[in-house]
């Protein structure tokens, strides 16, 4: 299977991981010179990944430049975009082939070194399946699928994001808390 993974910074890194053993992997990042060449983007893919910034803006805003940018011009069978995106962007883009599956790489309740499950968003139930079989290539049985519609996986990104930081601010009140009565954080929370 052919697959063009766009960005390669954190996440790129951590695609190209799970997917180079059984899949032959192109790289495209327009910032890093050695994988700058948009030529690879009209290449024929079974799969792309994009996983490329979405800075926010000086109002607060996302910006979503680069995925406007760079979506359309990937030729691939399906495109499963990783990167956080707002609530909406897959209507925008208007193209069927467009899966969103939201990274969960970080030090979160389901990740160990690699997470053994994705959400997988898309109003299109044959893109769903193309991108199954994209996984199916790295993945066993026990890996789990939660299929749901683009808007619903847009917002779960963030969901997540801000139950960790919920998560983070509790376990600093809490340490806070410790360390003022002479408690080991670390004995209390295990």
């Amino acid at each position: 299977m052919n697959i063009l993974v766009c960005g390669y910074g954190n996440i790129g890194h951590h695609i190209e991981e799970e997917f180079k053993s059984k899949n032959n992997l192109i790289i495209f990042d327009k910032y890093k010179e050695e994988y700058s060449n948009e030529e690879l983007l009209k290449d024929y893919y079974n799969a792309a990944f994009v996983a490329v910034p979405t800075e926010m803006r000086e109002d607060g805003s996302v910006n979503t430049d680069e995925i406007f940018d760079i979506v359309p011009k990937i030729n691939a069978k399906v495109i499963i975009i990783r990167s956080a995106i707002p609530v909406g962007t897959c209507d925008k883009l208007a193209l069927k082939n467009v899966v969103v599956a939201p990274e969960c790489y970080g030090t979160t309740q389901h990740s160990l070194d690699m997470p053994d499950f994705a959400v997988f968003g898309s109003n299109y139930q044959e893109t769903i399946d193309d991108a199954v079989e994209v996984y199916q290539t790295v993945k066993n049985a026990a890996f789990k699928f939660c299929f749901v519609d683009w808007k619903t996986a847009e917002l779960s990104k963030y969901m997540e994001n801000c139950w960790l930081a919920l998560k983070v601010t509790f376990c600093n009140e809490f340490a806070s808390i410790a360390e003022k009565y002479g408690i080991s954080y670390n004995n209390l929370r295990t």
